[in-house]
């Protein structure tokens, strides 16, 4: 589930795979919700200047304490174009 959530643009592209509830929370951003969050990331075009941007997903996991949390580390790789 999550590794087709993030193939989906982290929610973005299809907004159906986040639930109603669903609330964005990072160091220095949020917390925000459903909405605000994909109009957050609608707005941020990043694909623009970076559109060959593979963010190459890697160590998907669970959560060993908090089960409907999962954590996955990436390391993107682009070329500015914009």
């Amino acid at each position: 589930l999550a590794k087709d959530a993030l193939r989906k643009g982290a929610g973005v592209d299809d907004p159906t795979i986040l639930a109603d509830d669903f609330e964005f929370c990072a160091p220095v951003v949020g917390p925000i919700n459903k909405d605000e969050y994909i109009d957050a990331l609608t707005n941020f075009d990043l694909l623009s200047a970076f559109p060959d941007m593979d963010n190459r997903f890697h160590n998907i996991r669970v959560d060993p304490f908090e089960h409907d949390r999962v954590w996955w580390s990436t390391r993107s790789v682009a070329t500015h174009t914009g």
